[in-house]
Order: C-alpha cells, then structure tokens, then sequence
C-alpha cells in the first residue's frame, strides 16, 4: 500500500530497465506508442498537402510541409534569390510555408498593403518581422494599432513635407557640399584616384539624417571614418533579423545569444543609449532654435498631442536606420548599373552638365530632368534597397487578396526584387534601360507598351508607406547628379560583378564599389 502511494517508493525499488522491458512485452502499448509517433507527423503533411485551405497553391512540397525550408534560406542570406527561383518556376504567387504565400504582381501590392475598402479589410503585420520595442514603446514601422499608426504618423507628417524639404535643403546641400569637398581632397595630388562609393554614400546619408533627426552631425564626411552608427546598424539589423527567425526555436535562440560576441551586444546597447541621448539632447534645445530638423518641425506644429519619449526614442532608431542604409544602398547600386552600361552613364552626365552653374541643381531642376529621374527609378527597380516584402497577417474573418479569400491569420507579402525582376511584369528584366520610364524615348516603346510599371514599389503604397519618400528622392537625385557634374567615374575591375548574388537579411549586405574617380573632362 505504501508503495501505492509513494511512487517514488516503486521505482527506488525496481531497476528502470525492467520497467521498459515490461512496457516491451505488451505489445498493443508499443502498437499505440509507435503509431502515435509515426502517424501524428504523417497526418500533418497530408493534411498540409491535400487538406489545408492553401495547399491549391504551388510550390516547393517541402515548404508546403515546413517553414523550415524558408527559415533556412533567410539565415542563409540568399532568401531573395531563392524567392525569385521560385517566382520563376511556379508563378505569381508562391506557396513559401504551411502559412504562408509570397507574390509578385503588382495587383497584390494594392490588395495586401492598400488602404480598405468595402470587400477588403486591412491586413496587421506579422509581429515576428518587425523592429522591436525600445524601452516598451513601438515606433510607427512596429505599431498594428492603425489608429495609433495614423496618430504617429501625423504628428510627424510635418517634418517630411514638400515645404520642409524646401526648409531643410541648405542642411541636405551642406553634407554634399562635404562630400564633394572630400573627393576634391582625395585627387589633389593625383590625376585620379580610388575610392569605395559605399562608403562615402554612407557617410553622407548618415550625416544628412543624422543631423535631421539630431540635430547634430555625425561626423562622418568631416572625419573620414566611420562613425559607430555606421559600424552598428548592419551588424546588429543582420543579428536581429536572424535572432527574430530563430525565436521560436528556444535552444538555437539561445544559443545564438550565448554566442554573440560580447562586443556586438554593448554595440547594439551603445546604438539605444546612444539615440536616446541624442533624441535628449535635442529636446532640451526645444524652440530655442528654428532649426527645420525632425524635432524642430515636429515641436513647432505639436498640440495637445504631444508624443511620449518613448515613442520620440524608438521613432529616432526608425528613421537613422530607414533613412541611411537605404539610400546609400540605391545610390551605390545606381552608380554601379551605370558604369556597367556606358552609354546610360554617357546620356546622363551630359544631361546633368548642361547646366550653366552647379548651383543650378536645386530640387525644381532635379526634378525636370527625365533621365536623372528614369535612371533612378530604373536603378529602384533593378536594384530596390529593401528586396523583400514587409509580411502581413489576414485579420480574423479572413480577407480578399488576388480574388480569393484567405483564411485568417495566412502571411503574405510581395516579394520586391522578385516583382521588379520578373519577365510577365517587364520586358528584359535583368537590363538596366532607364529609357523604359521615359515616354518620349519612342525607340523603346516595345517596353512602354509591354511594362508594368505598378509593379516597382520600393517605398511600398497604402497607409504605411514610407513617409520619408520625398525626402529620399531629394537626396538621391541631388547626390548623384552633383557627383556626376563634378566628377568622372569609372568602375575598377575588382567591383565589375559588384551587384550579382549579394547575400542580404532584409538589407543587401554590399561589399566595397571600387570605383577610379577624377575631376571630370
């Protein structure tokens, strides 16, 4: 009886091997055990393969069974071309996991990122891609509350107007100023020179929003070094974005955190520290400057709706990271598609040295030019910053995407580089013809006709686009057209395949573009 009760008692008593060995000579209990393990796995892929509402769409059999395949591919770093295989292979619309579908039609951008309508609800972000909290408080890119999204985006819609642009040029012209001043310095002694476009594009738009959303310069143009945002944001956006995959899985979670190096921890610490410090440092400045900056336009048109400093923190860390990594990724893949097609090189210096004076490249002028403005958008297409889509979730009810109606909680995105590089969207895809953006350019109008310019969504469209598209588009077309009116380029041969099979972890992670630079002829 005491053993009844105290079963701790038995096995104290009984050798554990005999325990096994009478489970063993019971063999309907071993039946049941092993048909259990056997049969609970099968029935989930049979189920996922024939059964569940999205296995009528194509794909890989493996991704239809498991995420694995796709989490795989996403730490790996080749998740894009990886999609875009697929794309090529099945279609539009990509079945990527259990859950999961990945599209590249233009429609699909309106239906998963488009603001509702009376069939179409809209569809949250999926939570395990998105940029964590910082202090508890979520930034406009990681709120789902569309109400409190709007709130955020308003109070900010301000400090990236048309006239704030026009307020903040003599900020913007300052840095280039430094840039063109810094390349001057590096072949005055030498007929020429070699230098990496990566890294004084990223200097400069670091500089640039720094001091937008600062007020103070990073110091990068000035130093000519990199300043530790520079060497943090890479580091620790890949590190995130591999940790966020990997969540789910505890042991590889920590793992991964037991085997970060120390020192990218304090970086990632130093980079929080460092944004609220900052954000701080300005706000105690308050109204005391008329400074057109973030935080100056910001607090000169608040009302009773002041924003918390928390949420003044985390939205800081989003645009220093939104504004810098991704405009120095266009312009870098900008200057390397030109200077692989000549002749596009050729018909846009000449474009932008027409002009009498330097100072004439304001940002009316800059937007008269087409092929300033084609060679860009043509780069954003060839080469979009941000290749992947940002994932949705289907609300509960489910929602109407592409004409069918997805089950609720079903992920989504459209694939950027997979969309723009896809042969039922564009004519040619993998050449670079800025002339396909130009209508009056009639020799090309095979590709006027046959495009889908929809398609190329790099700043994405409906309620949460990217509120800092103009201000991008300033920068772009003002760097790239003051380098090429001052200077001659010409691609060194180490960086000839510069833009071929990049790794990236949401960013492109972009080796250095050598490039021979030289006061232009």
């Amino acid at each position: 009886m005491d053993e009844f009760y105290n079963p701790d008692a038995t096995f104290q008593r009984r050798n554990p091997l005999s325990v096994v060995g009478n489970i063993l000579e019971k063999p309907n209990l071993v039946a049941l055990v092993i048909g259990t393990l056997v049969l609970y796995p099968l029935s989930v892929i049979v189920y996922r393969l024939r059964f569940h509402p999205l296995s009528k769409y194509p794909g890989p059999v493996l991704a239809a069974i498991s995420i694995k395949q796709y989490e795989y591919h996403y730490v790996k770093g080749d998740i894009t071309r990886w999609m875009k295989t697929l794309h090529d292979k099945y279609g539009e619309i990509v079945r990527i996991g259990p859950n999961q579908l990945d599209y590249s039609s233009p429609q699909a951008w309106k239906d998963i990122y488009g603001h509702k309508t009376a069939t179409r609800h809209s569809n949250p972000k999926n939570r395990t891609f998105v940029q964590p909290s910082m202090d508890g408080h979520e930034s406009m890119h990681s709120i789902d509350d569309d109400s409190l999204h709007g709130r955020q985006r308003k109070i900010f819609s301000h400090a990236f107007s048309d006239r704030a642009l026009l307020e903040q040029h003599d900020i913007i012209e300052n840095y280039i100023d430094q840039l063109i001043a810094l390349i001057r310095k590096r072949i005055e002694h030498n007929e020429k020179a070699q230098v990496d476009m990566v890294q004084l594009y990223n200097w400069t738009s670091f500089d640039i929003i720094g001091d937008l959303t600062f007020g103070q310069s990073l110091d990068n143009l000035s130093s000519g070094k990199n300043s530790p945002w520079i060497d943090v944001v890479f580091t620790n956006f890949k590190a995130m974005v591999i940790g966020q995959c990997l969540a789910h899985y505890r042991i590889l979670s920590w793992l991964m955190w037991m085997l970060t190096p120390k020192k990218v921890l304090e970086e990632a610490a130093t980079h929080a520290r460092n944004s609220r410090d900052r954000v701080t440092e300005r706000l105690e400045i308050g109204k005391k400057t008329d400074r057109p900056d973030i935080w100056g336009l910001v607090l000169k048109h608040e009302g009773d709706d002041r924003m918390p400093r928390g949420q003044m923190n985390a939205n800081s860390f989003l645009f220093m990271l939104a504004g810098s990594e991704t405009t120095a990724t266009l312009l870098s893949g900008a200057t390397w598609l030109l200077l692989k097609n000549p002749d596009k090189y050729n018909k846009l210096t000449k474009e932008i040295r027409a002009v009498e004076r330097e100072s004439d490249l304001d940002p009316k002028k800059l937007r008269q030019m087409k092929y300033l403005v084609a060679a860009l958008e043509e780069a954003l297409r060839w080469y979009p910053p941000v290749p992947l889509g940002t994932e949705r979730r289907i609300p509960k009810g489910g929602n109407l995407i592409m004409g069918d109606v997805l089950p609720e909680n079903t992920v989504m995105s459209v694939s950027s580089w997979s969309t723009s590089h896809s042969a039922s969207n564009f004519l040619d895809p993998e050449e670079y013809i800025p002339e396909r953006w130009i209508f009056e350019e009639t020799d090309y109008k095979k590709y006027h006709d046959f495009d889908k310019r929809e398609a190329v969504q790099p700043f994405s469209i409906g309620p949460r686009n990217c509120l800092g598209k103009n201000l991008a588009y300033y920068e772009m077309r003002s760097i790239m057209a003051r380098v090429l009116y001052n200077f001659d380029l010409e691609l060194c041969s180490e960086s000839e395949n510069w833009g071929i099979n990049q790794k990236n972890w949401s960013l492109w992670e972009k080796p250095e573009l050598k490039v021979w630079i030289s006061e232009r002829r």
